[in-house]
């Protein structure tokens, strides 16, 4: 009798050891399920990051292409922020409005890092060229700190080249 529960004793200790194996194996496999639900979740939560970055472009997007199709005629021209009329300079505020808008994007991660060093400062760049009175409007909305945020925006652009 004695050797009977000897023997039930060890059975009894493997099936503990085989139910702990078991055990242990869910629980191996239950959090790989987890990591492996964490690790899509946050590739989902980074495509949607990157779809609202698009999102940020293209809403901006548009509203350039409306600024653009009503630029003043005198935005043409060689004349001085304060000679303008008031109609160009409240454009010359929507437009740098809107390029401040776009860095602060930038800045934050709101926006693809691509559209602003290779797309946004090439336009920019070119809008200065074209419209003379930016320089001018800049500089003077940059010395009333009408840009203070972000804090660098009006150096930014007074670095590109075609500021000078």
């Amino acid at each position: 009798m004695k050797k009977f529960f000897k023997r039930l004793g060890l059975i009894i200790e493997i099936i503990g050891v085989v139910v702990a194996a078991v055990g242990l194996f869910y629980v191996v496999r239950s959090v790989s399920f987890a990591a492996q639900n964490v690790s899509l979740a946050v590739k989902q939560l980074e495509a949607a990051n990157q779809h609202d970055r698009w999102n940020n472009y293209k809403v901006l997007n548009l509203r350039y292409a409306d600024l653009l199709a009503e630029v003043p005629v005198e935005m043409t021209t060689g004349i001085e922020y304060q000679d303008l009329s008031k109609n160009s300079k409240l454009w010359i505020r929507r437009y740098f409005d809107l390029t401040s808008e776009e860095y602060w994007l930038y800045l934050n991660n709101l926006m693809p890092k691509e559209m602003w060093e290779r797309r946004i400062v090439e336009g920019i760049k070119i809008n200065m060229e074209e419209y003379p009175p930016l320089k001018s409007g800049l500089l003077y909305w940059g010395q009333k700190k009408g840009y203070s945020h972000p804090d660098d925006f009006v150096e930014i652009v007074k670095k590109l080249p075609d500021y000078q």
